[in-house]
């Protein structure tokens, strides 16, 4: 129970975040001095953001990662099986791309 009630909080607190970021993306990018703000959450947390200034801002990116420890590649499985993000709707989800991606090596996206 205090898993679903913790993922219902973030899905509210992530829809007001969505609903917040268009009305000041509509505000802020009319003006040359906006700010693009980028959000990360990693297994449900996300590290303290401090504003500076008073410079218009608007919601340009969210990053939303989960990590399940497994014993073999399993893929995205876990994810959708037993991880914060288990609850959500997963169908249509395929494989995209495997490739080499930056320094960390092999890389699989999915969308």
């Amino acid at each position: 129970m205090k898993r679903f009630h913790g993922l219902v909080i973030f899905l509210m607190l992530f829809m007001i975040v969505i609903v917040g970021g268009v009305v000041a993306a509509k505000r802020a990018t009319s003006s040359p001095d906006a700010i693009g703000l980028s959000l990360f959450f990693q297994n449900g947390q996300m590290a303290p953001l401090t504003l500076v200034g008073d410079a218009p801002r608007y919601l340009q990116e969210i990053d939303i990662v989960a990590t399940v420890e497994t014993t073999t590649d399993r893929g995205i499985e876990p994810i959708i099986e037993d991880s914060d993000l288990s609850a959500l709707d997963w169908s249509g989800i395929t494989m995209v791309e495997e490739g080499a991606f930056g320094h960390s090596g092999v890389s699989r996206n999915r969308c």
